[in-house]
């Protein structure tokens, strides 16, 4: 029988289930979890990458420690995409890769739907995972200035300031181009670092997470096995300038 993925059923940050259980053995390939930080990948200007000991790393915004080890990697894609992703130990891995999306305009690292992924549970065993911040910080500074980009709380990073034009660039990078780059970067990694790719990879997303969903579907459908966005945020064009008035 095929396997089907099955997903909690809740919009937001939520975690892929699957609802059949391979028995899983570690990989030849140790654990060299540090040396991923001299893997070369085009336009990306750093990545760090540090092993995690169980209940030893808190995430931000969350109160508990991640509950298992994991190996941490931190990607910064050019100009300013910072993409995280957390990988389980090779004898934990399910062998499969699962990307997270973000909410709102984004502009943070979605921790708690990585932390989720990447502990599991004894159905789904433990899931590579990747969350991006799309490309731009979620809150200004506190003139809403946000430095030299321009980038705003909300959807000010959209705005060059300094001359009341379009940031083109950032744009596409929220709209779409971050998404397929955290796609390829994370399966960069998750090859280097088990000796070899995942079985599967799906998309979990709701809100914005559910548009990003839908233009990678739409623009890049090799990236991902399977979909799953929720609630899609869709047609931004309308209901962004409709909430002005309320």
């Amino acid at each position: 029988m095929a396997e089907r993925p099955r997903f909690s059923n809740a919009c937001g940050f939520t975690a892929a289930l699957a609802t059949s259980m391979a028995v899983f053995t570690a990989p030849v390939l140790a654990d060299n979890c540090t040396k991923l930080s001299s893997v070369a990948l085009p336009e990306v200007v750093s990545i760090t990458a540090s092993s995690i000991a169980a209940n030893s790393f808190t995430p931000p915004g969350l109160t508990a420690p991640v509950p298992v080890a994991f190996c941490r990697v931190q990607i910064t894609v050019t100009p300013a995409i910072n993409i995280e992703v957390s990988l389980p130990t090779p004898g934990n891995w399910n062998h499969r890769f699962q990307a997270e999306g973000g909410g709102g305009y984004a502009g943070v690292i979605s921790y708690s739907a990585l932390a989720m992924a990447v502990t599991g549970d004894a159905v789904t065993g433990q899931f590579a995972t990747a969350s991006t911040d799309t490309g731009h910080p979620a809150t200004g500074t506190a003139n809403g200035q946000g430095g030299a980009n321009g980038a705003q709380a909300g959807g000010g990073f959209a705005l060059n300031l300094a001359n009341h034009t379009l940031n083109e660039e950032l744009i596409v990078d929220f709209a779409s181009r971050s998404l397929h780059e955290m796609a390829a970067k994370a399966k960069a990694v998750i090859k280097a670092y088990y000796g070899k790719p995942q079985d599967y990879a799906y998309w979990n997303g709701c809100s914005t997470g559910g548009r990003q969903g839908w233009i990678e579907a739409q623009r890049f459908p090799e990236d991902y096995d399977g979909i799953l966005a929720w609630a899609p945020a869709f047609n931004w064009d309308r209901f962004i300038p409709a909430s002005f008035g309320r």
